[in-house]
């Protein structure tokens, strides 16, 4: 049975970092984090109640499998920063390594197939108050008409590959990953990894 291709959205913990193979060959990684959040009746304050983080890859096109390949592990490297808001498309797959003492560990990664980077919806509040404040009542006493200039919505940022906006990446096999990076942090890390990092 296939594994299931799944759609996580979530916000950056850090910027993305961008690292090559021995051959060559570049490859893009970030964590992102969700929360489950509940209202505090006192503070009227949004609490987090328990968060989870996934370390997400995403590789080059390889020259294997296209003539001129698209940089997109590059490109999400230069372009995913800390704070910033993505939706991610693609696979769990577990990686195993041995540490130095020959214990074996495992940790869950999230193979990207595609991403797109969502609008900052915190801008567009303040947006939106703006312009709640700027439809009040005018010199005759009636309210002025809605619109103007900054009335619009900023679109998406997205990157693609094609035309639905998209960052498709060629699929490549957890296995083809020549390096392992260090399992996402304990405190509510996916997968129940421990604070021991794989060889680089």
């Amino acid at each position: 049975m296939a594994i299931d291709v799944i759609t996580l959205r979530g916000g950056l913990v850090e910027d993305a970092e961008l690292r090559f193979t021995p051959s060559g060959a570049a490859v893009a990684e970030f964590r992102i984090a969700q929360s489950d959040n509940k209202l505090n009746e006192q503070t009227k304050q949004w609490d987090t109640t328990r968060a989870l983080y996934l370390t997400c890859t995403l590789w080059d096109e390889s020259p294997q499998y296209k003539q001129n390949p698209i940089q997109w592990a590059q490109i999400a490297a230069a372009q995913l920063s800390k704070g910033v808001r993505v939706s991610v498309r693609g696979k769990l797959h577990t990686e195993q390594w041995e540490d130095k003492q020959g214990n074996k560990r495992s940790t869950i990664k999230f193979l990207v197939e595609s991403f797109a980077v969502e609008p900052d919806t915190r801008n567009q509040q303040v947006q939106s108050q703006g312009q709640q404040q700027a439809q009040g009542t005018g010199w005759n006493g009636q309210q002025q008409p809605q619109g103007g200039f900054g009335g619009q919505q900023n679109q998406a940022q997205q990157y693609s590959q094609n035309p639905q906006g998209h960052v498709q990446q060629q699929n490549q096999q957890a296995s083809n990953d020549p390096w392992n990076s260090a399992p996402p942090a304990s405190n509510g890390g996916f997968g129940g990894a421990d604070d021991s990092e794989p060889p680089f």
